[in-house]
């Protein structure tokens, strides 16, 4: 018994330390451009839905929500004051082919905190609410994630996170409504 442990402990260790290391280097070679646009994208994705996983893994359902609304309404201030509007103006006009912490093609870019805050909801509700929940709050969200699509093509800026995120947490509210 006390063998079985230390090798899962001396495991989750290794498993740590090769997690810590493998990102330390992904962040150095993304910062210095030394990963092509497709590796760097698919870098992006992995590790964003697997850091918006843990994360919200450790926080309380009320918690989670309540950060997740909060975040959101933010985004829409945020995306909605003039100044920021000028902002982007200007990015888009000074846009260079420096090191970004964000998924980008020609025609979108994604920055990281969207691929981090799209994946806490559906990790949260496979953790703790079962499949049956995950696969709608899963369509919500993807339902979210065209509507954000859809206005980018009308609008070609959105605020990210509030559409994805309302539509997200639908299932989960209305669940804890009915119960």
């Amino acid at each position: 018994m006390i063998l079985a442990k230390t090798i899962t402990s001396l495991m989750a260790s290794i498993v740590v330390l090769i997690s810590l290391y493998v990102s330390i280097f992904s962040v150095i070679f993304i910062l210095s451009n030394a990963f092509s646009t497709k590796i760097r994208n698919l870098i992006f994705i992995i590790y964003g839905s697997l850091l918006g996983s843990f994360i919200s893994l450790l926080l309380p359902t009320i918690s989670l929500v309540t950060m997740l609304i909060s975040v959101a309404i933010y985004d829409l201030i945020m995306l909605n004051s003039g100044w920021f509007n000028e902002i982007i103006k200007v990015l888009s006009q000074t846009r260079t082919a420096g090191p970004r912490m964000s998924y980008f093609s020609e025609e979108v870019e994604i920055g990281l905190g969207e691929l981090i805050f799209y994946s806490f909801i559906p990790a949260h509700v496979e953790a703790y609410y079962g499949l049956e929940l995950l696969t709608i709050t899963l369509i919500m969200t993807g339902i979210g994630v065209l509507l954000n699509l859809w206005i980018l093509d009308k609008k070609g800026f959105i605020a990210g996170l509030p559409a994805p995120i309302f539509l997200g947490l639908s299932p989960l509210i209305t669940m804890f409504l009915l119960n």
